[in-house]
């Protein structure tokens, strides 16, 4: 048996084998995919039409798929745009929230005077029924907080919070040092007693859902012990700090780990061309975030060694050519023929990477 903290330590792939209890075997699969895809905090870059071709399902159960995975607190799915159009979505996936799930759900129950709160026990309102929300709490208020009016809206909140205050609970993980667990617990007990003690706000609101999930984030921040400007330091997504801007002189100031949230100027032209050349943007984000943590971890003189004997790479499918052309896309070849992502031209960078994707096109051949 793992524990929770235990868990912190486990590679993202070795965690989402141990995911099983209540998946399907699609649902499993699709999680381990995820998992190989992601940066060292859990996120990556996911196309739904990619990730149904590798379930061997249409996009449209895939979506299903994903969204019985974030039903489980296992993971969280945050919509993009890129050039003004839809792009894939940011899944992220979390650890340690189903056990947070039952430690909620058992001190709810306490605090309420019954045995289990679980959907099969109450029924619970979806985030989009404002206006059952509204009616429910003002069941509750008229129940005096007593009856199952209120053990409806912490069933509510115990089914919804993962998602609906997902921001406060990555605040807590990050600046107060809780496990997902306990930042679950104590963000679903503030979000309860935020409507027990202010239902007015709520009630009178246009858009109930929204006005509960920003008093709880308040209520969140209030109580927090981390400071003002740690706090605020968190991004809207509330997934991550803000990350540095990563350097290009191969030292990047210190940043240990990279994430997709970092791409942006060379990085980001870095996916882009590979995009143009005709691989698919699951590919090129994760391929890149990985072998920019490469870059990161290993000396100059290693890192295309590095890349082409990486095994996170090599189970994406990428070979020891492709691992090294790819490095050279991001850095440049150890000699200078190849330029760099931030020295090289448009035609230079699409080259590159058109020789990143022959070569990996090579390997499934």
């Amino acid at each position: 048996m793992v524990d929770e903290r235990d868990r912190e330590v486990l590679t993202w792939v070795a965690w989402a084998r141990l995911q099983v209890d209540g998946l399907s075997s699609t649902a499993r699969l699709a999680l381990l995919e995820i998992a190989g895809l992601v940066d060292t905090a859990g996120a990556a870059i996911v196309e739904v039409s990619w990730l149904a071709g590798r379930l061997g399902k249409s996009e449209r159960y895939t979506r299903k798929v994903l969204a019985r995975l974030e039903d489980a607190g296992l993971l969280v799915r945050q919509a993009r745009r890129e050039d003004g159009r839809q792009g894939p979505s940011r899944l992220q996936l979390v650890r340690g929230i189903r056990e947070g799930r039952v430690r909620a759900e058992a001190a709810l129950s306490a605090n309420l005077g019954v045995d289990q709160l679980g959907p099969d026990a109450f029924e619970v309102i979806d985030p989009e029924d404002n206006e059952g929300l509204r009616r429910l709490v003002r069941d509750a208020v008229d129940q005096g907080w007593q009856g199952v009016a209120s053990a409806r809206i912490a069933a509510t909140a115990v089914a919804h919070g993962t998602v609906q205050f997902w921001r406060p609970i990555a605040r807590a993980r990050q600046f107060d040092g809780m496990s997902a667990g306990e930042a679950l617990t104590w963000v679903l007990t503030i979000a309860w007693l935020t409507l027990r003690d202010s239902p007015a706000t709520v009630l009178k609101a246009k858009r109930p859902w929204a006005t509960w999930t920003r008093a709880v984030v308040r209520a969140c921040a209030n109580e927090s012990t981390a400071g003002q400007a740690d706090r605020d330091a968190v991004t809207f997504d509330g997934v991550l700090p803000e990350a540095q801007q990563l350097a290009w002189s191969g030292a990047v100031g210190g940043m240990q780990d990279v994430s997709v949230d970092d791409f942006s100027g060379p990085l980001l032209g870095v996916v882009k061309a590979l995009v143009g050349a005709g691989l698919s943007e699951t590919m090129a984000w994760a391929g890149s975030v990985r072998c920019t943590q490469i870059i990161l971890d290993a000396p100059a003189s290693k890192q295309h060694t590095m890349a082409a004997k990486d095994l996170a790479l090599a189970n994406m499918g990428v070979g020891a050519a492709a691992a090294r052309a790819w490095v050279s896309l991001i850095v440049g070849s150890r000699r200078g023929a190849v330029l760099g992502a931030d020295q090289a031209s448009a035609d230079e960078l699409a080259l590159q990477a058109s020789r990143v994707v022959t070569h990996l096109n090579t390997l499934v051949a």
